[in-house]
Protein backbone atom coordinates (compact mmCIF):
# COMPACT_ATOMS: atom_id res chain seq x y z
CA UNK A 1 0.00 0.00 0.00
CA UNK A 2 1.41 3.39 -0.84
CA UNK A 3 2.22 5.56 1.96
CA UNK A 4 0.93 9.04 2.22
CA UNK A 5 3.99 10.83 0.50
CA UNK A 6 4.05 8.70 -1.96
CA UNK A 7 0.14 9.49 -3.14
CA UNK A 8 1.34 13.46 -2.24
CA UNK A 9 4.03 12.76 -4.61
CA UNK A 10 1.79 11.19 -7.56
CA UNK A 11 -0.46 13.62 -7.22
CA UNK A 12 1.63 16.90 -7.13
CA UNK A 13 3.59 15.77 -10.78
CA UNK A 14 -0.20 14.40 -12.13
CA UNK A 15 -0.70 17.90 -13.77
CA UNK A 16 -0.05 18.31 -17.55
CA UNK A 17 3.33 17.47 -18.70
CA UNK A 18 3.68 21.38 -20.47
CA UNK A 19 2.44 22.97 -16.97
CA UNK A 20 5.23 20.03 -15.16
CA UNK A 21 7.63 21.62 -17.48
CA UNK A 22 7.71 24.84 -16.81
CA UNK A 23 6.78 24.65 -13.28
CA UNK A 24 10.05 22.58 -12.45
CA UNK A 25 12.03 25.54 -14.45
CA UNK A 26 14.44 27.90 -12.68
CA UNK A 27 15.47 31.08 -14.48
CA UNK A 28 18.89 30.03 -14.50
CA UNK A 29 18.30 27.43 -17.14
CA UNK A 30 15.45 29.75 -18.85
CA UNK A 31 14.78 33.36 -18.83
CA UNK A 32 12.18 33.24 -21.09
CA UNK A 33 9.90 30.07 -19.68
CA UNK A 34 10.51 29.75 -16.10
CA UNK A 35 8.59 29.06 -13.19
CA UNK A 36 8.89 32.33 -11.18
CA UNK A 37 5.27 33.78 -11.88
CA UNK A 38 3.59 29.62 -11.09
CA UNK A 39 5.98 29.92 -7.91
CA UNK A 40 4.16 33.79 -6.97
CA UNK A 41 0.79 32.04 -7.42
CA UNK A 42 1.38 29.28 -5.50
CA UNK A 43 2.98 31.21 -2.88
CA UNK A 44 -0.22 32.95 -2.55
CA UNK A 45 -2.87 29.47 -2.71
CA UNK A 46 -0.26 28.13 -0.14
CA UNK A 47 -0.65 30.87 2.84
CA UNK A 48 -4.86 30.78 1.88
CA UNK A 49 -4.85 27.35 1.96
CA UNK A 50 -3.09 26.89 5.74
CA UNK A 51 -4.68 30.06 6.35
CA UNK A 52 -8.57 28.74 5.86
CA UNK A 53 -7.03 25.13 7.58
CA UNK A 54 -6.12 26.76 10.77
CA UNK A 55 -9.14 28.88 11.25
CA UNK A 56 -11.30 26.16 10.78
CA UNK A 57 -9.26 23.48 12.80
CA UNK A 58 -8.31 26.00 15.29
CA UNK A 59 -11.83 28.60 16.05
CA UNK A 60 -10.91 29.16 19.53
CA UNK A 61 -7.40 30.40 18.73
CA UNK A 62 -6.48 34.37 18.48
CA UNK A 63 -4.84 36.20 15.26
CA UNK A 64 -1.53 36.47 16.78
CA UNK A 65 -1.28 32.70 17.21
CA UNK A 66 -2.89 31.61 14.03
CA UNK A 67 -0.19 34.10 12.34
CA UNK A 68 2.78 32.45 14.19
CA UNK A 69 1.45 29.34 13.58
CA UNK A 70 1.04 29.48 9.85
CA UNK A 71 4.59 31.51 9.53
CA UNK A 72 6.08 28.61 11.01
CA UNK A 73 4.50 25.89 8.79
CA UNK A 74 5.49 27.65 5.74
CA UNK A 75 8.80 29.25 6.21
CA UNK A 76 11.55 28.08 4.34
CA UNK A 77 12.92 25.62 6.53
CA UNK A 78 9.65 24.07 6.94
CA UNK A 79 8.99 24.05 3.07
CA UNK A 80 12.13 22.86 1.95
CA UNK A 81 12.02 19.70 4.55
CA UNK A 82 8.62 19.03 3.04
CA UNK A 83 10.28 19.31 -0.79
CA UNK A 84 13.13 16.96 0.07
CA UNK A 85 10.52 14.39 1.08
CA UNK A 86 8.81 14.56 -2.13
CA UNK A 87 11.61 14.59 -3.79
CA UNK A 88 11.41 17.66 -5.86
CA UNK A 89 15.11 18.75 -6.16
CA UNK A 90 15.06 15.73 -8.90
CA UNK A 91 12.98 16.99 -11.56
CA UNK A 92 14.32 20.28 -11.08
CA UNK A 93 16.01 22.20 -14.05
CA UNK A 94 18.93 24.75 -13.51
CA UNK A 95 22.38 25.57 -14.21
CA UNK A 96 25.33 26.90 -11.75
CA UNK A 97 23.84 27.01 -8.53
CA UNK A 98 25.37 27.15 -4.93
CA UNK A 99 23.95 24.94 -2.25
CA UNK A 100 22.52 28.13 -0.54
CA UNK A 101 21.03 29.21 -3.51
CA UNK A 102 19.61 25.56 -4.81
CA UNK A 103 17.63 25.30 -1.16
CA UNK A 104 15.77 28.43 -2.19
CA UNK A 105 15.38 26.79 -5.28
CA UNK A 106 13.86 23.59 -4.60
CA UNK A 107 11.16 25.79 -2.26
CA UNK A 108 10.33 28.26 -4.86
CA UNK A 109 10.10 24.43 -7.35
CA UNK A 110 7.10 23.73 -4.56
CA UNK A 111 5.41 26.64 -4.52
CA UNK A 112 5.64 27.03 -8.63
CA UNK A 113 4.06 23.19 -8.64
CA UNK A 114 1.13 24.35 -5.98
CA UNK A 115 0.25 27.24 -8.77
CA UNK A 116 0.54 24.78 -11.68
CA UNK A 117 -1.40 22.21 -9.53
CA UNK A 118 -4.01 24.87 -8.80
CA UNK A 119 -4.26 26.69 -12.48
CA UNK A 120 -4.94 22.63 -13.84
CA UNK A 121 -6.90 21.16 -10.78
CA UNK A 122 -8.95 24.53 -9.32
CA UNK A 123 -9.13 25.73 -5.83
CA UNK A 124 -11.02 22.30 -3.78
CA UNK A 125 -8.20 19.93 -5.51
CA UNK A 126 -5.48 21.92 -4.35
CA UNK A 127 -6.95 22.58 -0.40
CA UNK A 128 -7.58 18.87 0.06
CA UNK A 129 -3.60 18.35 -1.83
CA UNK A 130 -2.36 20.89 0.72
CA UNK A 131 -4.17 19.51 3.41
CA UNK A 132 -2.85 16.15 3.11
CA UNK A 133 0.74 17.43 2.76
CA UNK A 134 0.48 19.64 6.23
CA UNK A 135 -1.95 16.72 8.08
CA UNK A 136 0.81 15.24 10.15
CA UNK A 137 2.22 18.89 11.23
CA UNK A 138 -1.85 19.95 11.70
CA UNK A 139 -2.30 16.99 14.52
CA UNK A 140 0.96 17.89 16.33
CA UNK A 141 -1.09 21.40 16.89
CA UNK A 142 -2.66 21.45 19.97
CA UNK A 143 -5.48 24.02 21.16
CA UNK A 144 -3.51 25.64 23.99
CA UNK A 145 -4.65 28.71 26.10
CA UNK A 146 -3.55 31.87 25.12
CA UNK A 147 0.59 33.13 26.68
CA UNK A 148 -1.14 36.43 27.65
CA UNK A 149 -4.12 34.94 29.98
CA UNK A 150 -1.56 32.89 31.36
CA UNK A 151 0.30 35.38 32.39
CA UNK A 152 -2.71 37.29 33.96
CA UNK A 153 -3.88 34.18 36.28
CA UNK A 154 -0.08 33.76 36.93
CA UNK A 155 0.24 37.19 38.34
CA UNK A 156 -3.77 37.49 39.58
CA UNK A 157 -3.18 33.77 41.70
CA UNK A 158 0.15 36.15 43.61
CA UNK A 159 -2.15 39.02 44.33
CA UNK A 160 0.46 41.39 41.70
CA UNK A 161 -1.01 43.85 39.51
CA UNK A 162 -1.34 42.85 36.43
CA UNK A 163 1.36 43.14 33.15
CA UNK A 164 0.91 45.62 30.97
CA UNK A 165 2.05 45.75 27.09
CA UNK A 166 3.37 49.20 25.46
CA UNK A 167 4.51 49.75 22.17
CA UNK A 168 7.60 50.57 22.18
CA UNK A 169 8.62 51.37 18.14
CA UNK A 170 6.68 50.68 14.65
CA UNK A 171 9.45 50.20 11.95
CA UNK A 172 9.08 49.25 8.00
CA UNK A 173 6.56 50.97 5.19
CA UNK A 174 2.82 51.11 5.97
CA UNK A 175 2.01 48.00 4.22
CA UNK A 176 4.65 46.09 5.97
CA UNK A 177 4.65 47.51 9.58
CA UNK A 178 7.05 45.75 12.44
CA UNK A 179 5.64 46.26 16.52
CA UNK A 180 8.09 46.12 19.02
CA UNK A 181 6.13 45.79 22.42
CA UNK A 182 7.16 45.55 25.92
CA UNK A 183 5.75 43.75 28.59
CA UNK A 184 5.86 46.20 32.10
CA UNK A 185 4.98 45.10 35.42
CA UNK A 186 4.86 47.97 37.84
CA UNK A 187 6.71 49.72 35.62
CA UNK A 188 9.82 47.28 35.35
CA UNK A 189 10.04 45.89 32.07
CA UNK A 190 10.43 42.41 31.97
CA UNK A 191 10.76 41.86 28.04
CA UNK A 192 9.80 42.69 24.62
CA UNK A 193 9.36 41.55 21.66
CA UNK A 194 8.59 42.27 17.64
CA UNK A 195 6.16 41.06 15.84
CA UNK A 196 3.82 41.50 11.93
CA UNK A 197 0.70 43.37 14.52
CA UNK A 198 0.64 44.50 18.04
CA UNK A 199 -1.16 41.15 18.78
CA UNK A 200 1.34 38.68 17.32
CA UNK A 201 4.56 40.79 19.65
CA UNK A 202 2.35 40.59 22.46
CA UNK A 203 1.98 37.23 22.77
CA UNK A 204 5.59 36.72 21.75
CA UNK A 205 6.57 38.56 24.83
CA UNK A 206 4.44 36.66 26.90
CA UNK A 207 5.70 33.66 25.82
CA UNK A 208 8.74 34.76 26.78
CA UNK A 209 7.94 35.78 29.92
CA UNK A 210 6.41 32.44 30.41
CA UNK A 211 9.08 30.36 29.67
CA UNK A 212 11.81 32.62 31.73
CA UNK A 213 9.39 32.64 34.66
CA UNK A 214 9.00 28.53 34.07
CA UNK A 215 5.32 28.85 34.24
CA UNK A 216 4.19 25.01 32.96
Amino acid sequence: MATLVEKIKDEIFSIPEELLEKATTHRSWSKKTNNEQLEFLGDAVLELSISLILFLMFPNKREGELTMIRASLVSTENLYKIAKKLEIEKHIKSRNLSQDALKKVIVNTFEALLGAYFLHFGWERTKDLIFDIFKNQMSKIKETKNPKNILQEYFQKRGMGLPEYKILKIEGPEHKKVFSVGLFHEGKKLCWAKGNSIKEAEIKCARKLIKKLKIS
